[in-house]
């Protein structure tokens, strides 16, 4: 998955109590100053997102990650064991060839990634607001204790109207690498995501900033529509005509 990836669908995700009825989420995104939209389905097995480049479709009963490359007409497939796999051994290597630098330039490396993966710290940030039709209680999320100088942020604002399935924050996991733990920027996703799982309510809105390399990027997330009802399977399957590929964790984990 892409950093922009990632950041999108940041808040898309957490650990809820059963919903009784399929979801079907339109969103307004906003990557920089690229506008755009998104789509999420949700049901009791099954959880994909879409935004016009790629599908993403996890498998709550085996696991399995599908993604598609709509441009391409491609899509392959893994698992959340691979994927760790694959993460396991980059992240080994990588350890290796910074223990081999001279201090200095370790250093810069580490600065270059973000540093140090520090703790997230979650508040409430104010009163109720509404979206989409949906009351919600804003949250932010900061990586480290001071939120002018957190290299990651999230300001969501979560509703108590709607739930999904709490496998969902497995799909979450899945669908940022899974064991993307191994360098700092991985370790702060992962923070995060077990700090907003704690939040209660489902994400309507999400602000997400990133500061690397002295540059910042912001990604915006707005829910417009809501849709309730059964979802065809069909939704959930590859499209017609896509040729498979190898997954690129296979390959990393040779």
């Amino acid at each position: 998955m892409s950093i922009r990836s990632c950041a999108l669908g940041l808040a898309a995700c957490f650990a809820l109590p059963a919903a009784a009825e399929d979801l079907t989420i339109a969103y307004k995104v906003m990557s920089g100053d690229k506008p755009g939209t998104a789509t999420t389905w949700v049901s009791s097995t099954h959880f994909k997102m879409a935004d016009g480049e790629s599908e993403t479709t996890f498998d709550l009963k085996s696991g399995r990650l599908t993604v598609a490359d709509t441009k391409k007409k491609q899509y392959w497939e893994t698992t959340t064991q691979e994927m760790q796999a694959a993460m396991a051994k980059v992240a080994a290597q990588l350890e290796e060839q910074m223990k081999a630098m001279p201090a200095p330039l370790r250093e810069k490396m580490m600065g270059a990634m973000g540093g140090v993966a520090d703790s997230v710290k979650m508040t409430k940030s104010g009163a109720a607001k509404t979206v989409a039709g949906y009351s919600c209680q804003p949250y932010l999320f900061t990586v480290g204790a001071d939120p002018e100088k957190a290299p990651m942020t999230v300001e969501s604002c979560n509703t108590k109207d709607l739930s999904w399935p709490a496998q969902i924050w497995d799909a979450r996991v899945a669908m940022t690498g899974g064991g993307m733990a191994g360098n700092p920027m991985g370790q702060r996703f992962q923070k995060m995501f077990d700090e907003m799982k704690k939040a209660e309510g489902f994400p309507v809105s999400e602000v997400t900033t990133m500061k690397l390399m002295g540059k910042s990027m912001v990604t915006t997330r707005e829910v417009t529509e809501v849709k309730k009802g059964a979802i065809p399977e069909s939704v959930f399957a590859v499209p017609a005509g896509f040729k498979k590929v190898d997954s690129p964790y296979a390959k990393m984990a040779k």
